[in-house]
């Protein structure tokens, strides 16, 4: 047996998308009906597509977020080759926690704040509270964050007090966070604070967090189950009730 010639992790993330894709689809195949899923960062529509199709059968409603008007045309388009325009949602808007306008750079999959650049473009911003007020949405069994380095400040402000939450799907960009004005211990107060467990794709749990480089994708679940939570290992499988 010849040892493999890279690193076996950098060839395994690879794969974390996919371990995350499995774990929300076999989820919400075990919530009862209509359950919410709310998406920030959709992108072109994967998840909003895929776990649409799904949430259809169930009565459910998905909320996909995507503040790239050139992403969001194509999310569009996906949802109605799809037939899901009964299901899926979507809001055009960069969700931080703020009202104010902000500088917004178009990058394909991993468009993000803009910082001062020619190309940059102007968008609407809108605080996380405000838009879930504007949704009424009171309690979400699934929330999908890919926000390119914005997770903490939208963790920061998300109104807990007022909205439930059963999962957190969130990508973690640690090198991004200072873009923001964030750091990694301030997102380990906000997880010690919801009393949150965070686990990547490989099980490694965290609770320190660098302020470089990448995580990747991580799930986010209390950290004292109820019982109808089920066990952790059955928290990332899938296999757990709401």
């Amino acid at each position: 047996m010849r040892y493999p010639r890279h690193s076996l992790r950098q060839k395994v993330v690879q794969y974390t998308d996919y371990v995350q894709l499995h774990s929300l689809y076999s989820f919400v195949g075990s919530l009862p009906s209509a359950p919410t899923v709310l998406e920030l960062g959709a992108h072109h529509g994967v998840y909003a597509t895929l776990l649409g199709l799904l949430l259809k059968s169930k009565q459910g409603r998905f909320v996909a977020v995507e503040p790239s008007s050139v992403n969001a045309e194509i999310l569009r388009r996906n949802i109605h080759l799809n037939g899901l325009e009964q299901t899926v949602e979507v809001e055009e808007v960069f969700v931080l926690d703020t009202d104010s306008d902000v500088l917004f750079k178009e990058a394909g999959a991993v468009s993000s704040l803009g910082t001062g650049e020619a190309t940059d473009i102007r968008i609407r911003c809108e605080p996380i509270g405000s838009l879930l007020r504007r949704l009424a949405l009171r309690h979400i069994h699934i929330l999908i964050m890919d926000v390119e380095g914005a997770e903490v400040r939208v963790l920061q402000a998300f109104p807990w007090q007022d909205v439930t939450v059963s999962r957190i799907y969130c990508e973690l960009h640690p090198g991004e966070w200072s873009k923001f004005g964030n750091a990694g211990t301030e997102l380990a107060n906000v997880l010690h604070q919801r009393d949150l467990l965070c686990l990547d794709m490989y099980l490694n749990r965290y609770e320190v967090f660098p302020d470089t480089g990448y995580i990747g994708p991580t799930l986010m679940i209390p950290r004292r189950p109820t019982e109808s939570q089920g066990l952790l290992a059955a928290g990332l499988l899938g296999d757990a009730a709401p």
